[in-house]
């Protein structure tokens, strides 16, 4: 969803520092998941599905300014916003 959204419009692939920063937070959700699963300590694993609950966070954040710059309509924010909300819901 986050790459549909920033590739539909050129001026969001064009403000580099927003597009490299949404795309990072969107990769950090799953990477955090992955790599607290991969310490097979449930501690360790709770600690990076904290981490990955924040980059969800971020993600929904840089989309309230992609909205401000009209890079994405609210349409599209809100439907990000949303998926990003269900993430953190999620138990750990």
């Amino acid at each position: 969803m986050v790459y549909k959204a920033i590739n539909s419009r050129e001026p969001f692939k064009a403000d580099f520092r927003l597009r490299d920063q949404t795309t990072e937070s969107a990769i950090s959700v799953i990477n955090n998941i992955s790599e607290g699963w991969a310490s097979q300590s449930n501690l360790e694993f709770v600690r990076f599905l904290v981490y990955s609950r924040r980059s969800c966070a971020e993600v929904q954040n840089c989309f309230y300014i992609a909205l401000d710059q009209e890079y994405v309509n609210e349409d599209v924010q809100q439907e990000i916003y949303e998926q990003s909300k269900k993430t953190i819901m999620m138990k750990s």
